[in-house]
């Protein structure tokens, strides 16, 4: 499915749930359009986090705002990690595991 901006821009104006179903799926369109199957599953986890923020927002100016929020953060980290200036995190500790006996009806599983 193409773009296109104007059509958006109306289907928005007169029907927002109709919208939403469009743009699901035209970004769903594009992320399997991506060549890298590890590539499509990192896409998604973002554009997941993306819906999870946006979810929050009903009215369309703080959505938007919300949006260049999210877009200047990432081109940020983007910017960051061009130029060297993202730390390494620290290696975690490794942890113990504590073996747990699960029982069922007083018989060991």
């Amino acid at each position: 499915m193409k773009f296109d901006f104007e059509k958006m821009k109306k289907l928005y104006e007169e029907s927002p749930h109709e919208f939403e179903k469009v743009r699901e799926e035209l970004i769903a369109q594009y992320i399997d359009s991506l060549p890298s199957d590890v590539r499509k599953c990192r896409i998604r986890g973002e554009q997941f986090k993306i819906d999870a923020c946006l979810d929050k927002h009903k009215d369309p100016i703080n959505r938007m705002n919300k949006m260049v929020e999210l877009f200047w953060k990432g081109f940020g980290e983007f910017n960051d990690a061009v130029h060297g200036r993202i730390k390494k995190p620290k290696k975690s500790e490794t942890s113990r595991v504590i073996p747990v006996n699960f029982t069922q009806k007083g018989k060991e599983i």
